[in-house]
């Protein structure tokens, strides 16, 4: 890719992942979508003629992606699988994601560690307000100020 000419601005994230899976995916083309997940990554893969396949992720394992879970679930028809870090909703950091992104910078990150420290308060202050509600349970939110909030004991 050129980036001096080939640059597509959206409008924002939806346009970008739906606009993606109709230049990718041909109809019946198999898409692995992290399972809990942001209902927006199904319905772009279905308009785009794709088939979603949900992978189960759980809380006692921060619902990080397992290699071998997304493994078992590739076929011929697999052409794409959706990773997001921090993970909508849920929160996950996939640290292969985060470590690609870091060696890609080289500006002054010191913007990015103000950032990092807003997130970090603002997931404090959801986990503990959580938390304080009899019932609750939380996987360790990892990244963003994103929550999965566990209501099975209601």
């Amino acid at each position: 890719m050129d980036p001096e000419s080939q640059v597509i601005v959206m409008s924002g994230a939806n346009e970008g992942i739906l606009v993606a899976m109709e230049a990718f995916l041909d109809p019946g083309d198999e898409v692995i979508i992290p399972n809990p997940n942001w209902h927006h990554y199904k319905s772009c893969a279905l308009i785009a003629g794709g088939a979603p396949v949900e992978v189960d992720t759980v809380d006692t394992e921060n619902f990080s992606l397992r290699a071998e879970k997304v493994a078992g679930l590739i076929t011929k028809k697999t052409k794409m699988i959706c990773i997001t870090s921090p993970g909508n909703p849920t929160g996950c950091v996939n640290t292969f994601i985060q470590h690609g992104a870091a060696a890609g910078l080289d500006d002054d990150q010191s913007l990015i560690e103000e950032r990092i420290e807003e997130f970090a308060e603002r997931r404090r202050i959801i986990k503990e307000g959580l938390l304080a509600i009899k019932g609750i349970t939380l996987a360790e939110p990892m990244g963003a100020f994103y929550a999965f909030p566990g209501i099975k004991s209601f």
